[in-house]
């Protein structure tokens, strides 16, 4: 079973290429252990390989050919939510918008990741 941060990593590894540790820590927003713990799983699973960059400390990610399959996969069942939330937004008015959105702000003031 794959987790939501492994799928949306594949994804990030599959739209940027030269993808290392380090980008992938500042995209993911999780600090770079949390990134090589990730990456480990990811490649005993066989969905990334790694090879190294010029500086041999420089990890580069890449997808294997299971790994596309599956970040493609995230990629088209991400974008299906996106439109289905949007189609759910649409049977609102600007007031009530104004509403959700205040919402989800102090949600997100309160919540912790």
């Amino acid at each position: 079973m794959r987790s939501l941060r492994q799928l949306e990593a594949l994804s990030l590894i599959s739209s940027n290429t030269q993808c290392g540790i380090t980008k992938l820590s500042s995209m993911l927003s999780i600090s770079k252990p949390a990134v090589s713990r990730l990456i480990n799983k990811l490649e005993i699973n066989q969905l990334i390989t790694i090879t190294f960059g010029q500086d041999k400390r420089q990890k580069i990610v890449q997808l294997t050919s299971q790994g596309k399959i599956l970040a493609a996969q995230h990629d088209r069942l991400h974008s299906q939510a996106v439109k289905d939330y949007l189609d759910i937004l649409d049977n609102f008015d600007n007031n009530e918008l104004l509403a959700i959105e205040k919402f989800i702000d102090a949600l997100n003031q309160n919540v912790k990741l």
